[in-house]
C-alpha cells in the first residue's frame, strides 16, 4: 500500500506511481519506430509510389538506359 504520510513515504508512492505510468505507456505505444516500419510490417514496402522530384528524375533516367541498352542488345543478336 502506498503512504504518503511522511516525506520519505511520499517519495516512494511518487516513484512507484512513474514507474506505473511508464509501462503503461510503453505497452500503448505504437511497437513501431515511424510509418516506414508500420508500412513494412503490414506488408508493404519501403519504396514510396511517389518520391522526391531527383529520384524521380533518377528513375526516369535509369528506365531510359535499360530500354536503350535493350534496343541495342536485340540489334546485336544473330537473326534480328
Amino acid at each position: 500500500m502506498l503512504g504518503i504520510g511522511t516525506a520519505k513515504e511520499a517519495s516512494v508512492a511518487l516513484a512507484r506511481l512513474a514507474s506505473v505510468i511508464s509501462v503503461t505507456h510503453t505497452a500503448y505505444r505504437s511497437p513501431y519506430w515511424n510509418d516506414t516500419e508500420a508500412a513494412l510490417a503490414n506488408g508493404g514496402t519501403t519504396l514510396s509510389a511517389t518520391g522526391t522530384s531527383r529520384e524521380q528524375a533518377q528513375l526516369a533516367n535509369y528506365q531510359a538506359a535499360l530500354i536503350t541498352r535493350a534496343i541495342s542488345a536485340r540489334g546485336s543478336m544473330p537473326g534480328s
